[in-house]
């Protein structure tokens, strides 16, 4: 993130999108793993499994993150 020149945490000059998506199936594998964190081999940041596509995606095909458990 830039930090601009104080460094005091706010972005300068930045354009953000937000999209709310029904679940991870919104996405193709690519699109999500393009996040920072989702896919192995990203060199910048580290992974985390817990935010991959495969995970999430495995979570709600099997009913556990779905709108009946309380995920939104």
């Amino acid at each position: 993130m830039d930090q601009g020149d104080e460094g005091d945490g706010q972005t300068a000059n930045a354009d953000y999108s937000i999209r709310v998506a029904a679940g991870i199936g919104a996405f193709t594998c690519d699109e999500w793993n393009g996040f920072a964190g989702t896919a192995r081999g990203d060199s910048e940041t580290s992974y985390n499994p817990l935010v991959s596509f495969s995970f999430l995606s495995a979570l709600e095909d099997s009913g556990c993150a779905v709108r009946r458990t309380g995920w939104q």
